[in-house]
């Protein structure tokens, strides 16, 4: 973990959400370590494995920090 942390911010997993992130300045992604929540399976849920790559893939794409937390807290499984 950087010295410099100065946030942790709480980020829902969300296509949109993690967008902005990716659209925060080097030095601002360098200041923080975000913890990103994965999302409740949607009604019409295709099952956990896809909905855990787009979730994944997402952060993937979107999420250029060096560290940040992912909860799965909210992930609730019936």
């Amino acid at each position: 973990m950087s010295s410099m942390q100065l946030y942790s911010p709480i980020i829902k997993g969300k296509l949109n959400d993690l967008k902005a992130i990716a659209r925060l300045s080097s030095d601002a992604r360098l200041k923080i370590k975000p913890l990103i929540e994965a999302m409740p399976l949607p009604a019409k849920n295709k099952g956990l494995d896809d909905h855990l790559k787009k979730f994944v893939g997402y952060i993937v794409k979107y999420a250029h920090i060096e560290e940040y937390f992912v909860d799965f807290y909210g992930l609730k499984i019936i």
